[in-house]
Formats: C-alpha cells, structure tokens, sequence
C-alpha cells in the first residue's frame, strides 16, 4: 500500500451518509484513508481514496465494473464507487463472492478485522475511529472466528452485512445478509445463519 502518499482533501470528496471525519484543505496519509474507509465506513475517506489514484471517480467505477465481468458476475454493476447510488446493484450470492475475492487481500482482511484506529492529519489533528461491525467480539465463546466483513446502508437497500468465518476446524463460510430492519438486526440475523450452518453442515 503507498502509505507514504500524502492526499490533501478536496470540495469535490465530500460525502454524506456517515461520520465525516475529513474536511476540506487536511492532508492525510493513504494508509490512513483506507482504514478510515474500510473501518468506519466514510465515504469521504472512500472517494478520496479513489481520487489518490490519480483516476476520476467515472473512470474508477468504470474500472471497477470491468473487475465484475473478469469474475464473472451477471447481475452485479456499479454506478458509484461508495455504494450509496441507487443505481447500484447486486444479490446475496454475488455479494458473497466478491467479499471472498475482496477479503482474499492480507491488507483488507486486517482493516475490517480492526476495531479502533487512530491516527494524526499532518496538520496534527487526531482522528478516532471506531469500527462499524459489531460482530467482531460476537463469536469469541462459539469456536468461530470472523475473518472479515463489511457493513453498508442505505434506504434502497436497508442495513446490510457480509462476512467471512472459520470454525475451530478450519472451515470457512461467507454470509451476505441484505435489507435487514435495523442496524442491529443484519448481525444477529448473520450470527444465527452462520451457527446454524457450523452445527448443522459436515464437510466430507
């Protein structure tokens, strides 16, 4: 990762529809974007991320569709690069396979899986982040270990969760849960699908 970068936020990066924790003029690391996106779930943090490339947003989706169709997806399209367009579509199992092809990167893993993080803007202001998966303590007595995850939200969509998990025997399995009721509800309801697979599912 090219932590060492240095991007200065813009106007334009602005986002709504969580914490904003960026604001126009600070400079920040993009190790530090990348965690604040993928921890605490800011979209400022998202699209700057995306600008750090040197791409436009456009340009990005575009390359970020493109990745859809090498994997194989049919009914997944992207029309922004945070998720809160409406045009954004997707289904359970597709959702799944892209948080296993996702989640297979060593960086990515280790960002969902961080509860806390905190870090100084190089105008030596101090950020705190706290992470918006709240499954990450849930498993700790059952023998079953998160191996990532992601939230989201929006109203289209209602409050949705994948994660991936592995048991005290080594088997994994993905959950997508998707148009949960409520913030909570997309955990619990992802706590007992997941149970229930591990005691009910043998692997030959």
């Amino acid at each position: 990762m090219r932590d060492f970068k240095i991007y200065e936020i813009r106007k334009e990066d602005r986002r709504e529809g969580g914490k904003i924790y960026l604001f126009l003029g600070e400079k920040v690391k993009i190790k530090d974007l990348f965690y604040l996106s993928l921890v605490g779930s800011a979209n400022t943090a998202t699209i700057a991320l995306v600008k750090s490339t040197g791409m436009t947003e456009e340009k990005f989706v575009e390359e970020m569709n493109n990745k859809l169709i090498q994997l194989g997806f049919k009914n997944t399209n992207f029309k922004d690069s945070t998720g809160l367009d409406i045009g954004n579509v997707s289904n359970a199992y597709e959702v799944a396979l892209l948080a296993r092809a996702t989640l297979s990167f060593k960086d990515i893993r280790k960002a969902t899986l961080t509860k806390e993080y905190n870090f100084n803007t190089l105008g030596k202001r101090a950020v705190h982040v706290s992470t918006t998966d709240y499954l990450l303590d849930d498993f700790s007595s059952s023998g079953i270990n998160v191996i990532g995850g992601k939230t989201g939200y929006t109203e289209a969509a209602g409050y949705c969760f994948v994660g991936e998990f592995i048991n005290k025997d080594g088997f994994e399995v993905i959950s997508a849960i998707l148009g949960s009721e409520s913030r909570n509800g997309r955990f619990t309801q992802t706590k007992e699908l997941v149970e229930w697979v591990f005691n009910s599912y043998k692997w030959n």
